[in-house]
């Protein structure tokens, strides 16, 4: 019998050693995915309240926060709750923001369409022969948060990239074509 209590203090002792303390954090009726540490929690919320600040009178809603215990370490990615405290704030708008080799372009709130159109540009203009392509310089497409109706159309934006950016296209053989 002692043996038996002996074995299960030990296996308690083994899965408290293990256990982190971390928080579920929600906004709305929306949750974030994972457990984040406590420090991440309050850097986010600092974040989501800064970023706030800059481009509305609103306040983020209140963030709820419960806490858990689990087998993995917390989180320490303080953005995905700055993401969700924006994402529900009133007068912040949730955009794709576009640079190339640096240089903001612009937003748009279709960001998928953009995609999209950048995708059909390289394809579409492929010369024969050619196996694939890719823009020749940096292009980054990332989610950003602005004031609403301060957004370009995902048109003027693919035009705005393929001008500045050329496409170079290779051959099966890695050569560059046309």
């Amino acid at each position: 019998m002692k043996k038996a209590i002996c074995l299960v203090l030990a296996l308690l002792f083994a899965a408290g050693a293990n256990l982190h303390l971390c928080a579920r954090v929600s906004a709305g009726d929306e949750t974030a995915a994972g457990r984040f540490s406590f420090g991440a929690v309050l850097r986010g919320v600092f974040a989501a309240e800064a970023a706030a600040a800059e481009l509305t009178e609103a306040r983020p809603p209140r963030l709820r926060v419960r806490p858990a215990l689990s087998l993995r370490p917390p989180s320490e990615e303080a953005a995905a709750v700055s993401d969700l405290l924006l994402r529900h704030t009133e007068g912040v708008a949730v955009r794709t923001g576009c640079r190339v080799d640096g240089v903001w372009l612009g937003c748009t709130a279709e960001g998928e369409e953009l995609a999209e159109a950048l995708r059909r540009h390289i394809f579409g203009t492929r010369p024969p022969g050619a196996l694939s392509g890719h823009f020749d310089g940096e292009l980054e497409l990332a989610t950003v948060y602005t004031r609403p109706g301060r957004e370009t159309s995902p048109g003027d934006l693919c035009m705005l990239v393929t001008g500045l950016l050329p496409v170079i296209y290779t051959d099966p053989s890695g050569a560059v074509v046309g």
